[in-house]
């Protein structure tokens, strides 16, 4: 060996690499390799995830506003007197708002929620009356929604919604008193 690569055999690791024996070596590669693999994957999937949840929101906003256009339109036919065309208009938009509320309580952000449940609260406030029945049954109905939020935005997540809420965007009503 000359003198150069003597030289720079001690210099790295102190020497030891030319010690390390090819299958240690081929191993280290391959152990490096599979766990960059696997938080590569993890990563991708998280971004999948992601991307996913961003595309329902999207289309569950969309959907919104889409009932909202039919609401105003129906409004519009009620005033130049055309009734049934006003009224079969205004079915759809309830459809329509029904399920793209369905899809933003779950799938939407905490901010968005409540803004929405406070938007229902302020705006309409004589149609909000508590939902009918046991209290404790619309509790046991929301921790479902609830259990769904938490699987769609992970354990521990800051975007649970309170109860309350959820009931207002999901069946127009709020929770009864005890």
């Amino acid at each position: 060996m000359s003198e150069v690569s003597q030289d720079h055999t001690k210099k790295t690791f102190g020497g030891r690499m030319k010690e390390l024996p090819p299958v240690f070596v081929t191993v280290l590669v391959f152990v490096l390799g599979l766990v960059t693999g696997w938080v590569g994957n993890v990563y991708n999937v998280q971004l999948q995830n992601q991307r996913y949840i961003l595309e329902l929101r999207q289309s569950a906003y969309s959907n919104y506003f889409e009932g909202q256009a039919k609401l105003q339109q129906s409004r519009q036919l009620r005033g130049a007197g055309l009734t049934d065309e006003a009224d079969k208009l205004q079915t759809e938009s309830n459809l329509t708002i029904n399920q793209a509320l369905f899809q933003i309580a779950i799938f939407s952000t905490k901010p968005v929620n409540e803004a929405l449940a406070e938007y229902f609260r302020t705006r309409f406030p004589d149609e909000y009356d508590p939902c009918p029945g046991d209290r404790q049954a619309w509790l046991n109905d929301a921790k479902i929604y609830q259990t769904m939020r938490q699987e769609v935005f992970g354990p521990g997540s800051t975007e649970i919604v309170d109860d309350e809420t959820l009931l207002i965007l999901l069946f127009g009503c709020t929770l009864p008193s005890e």
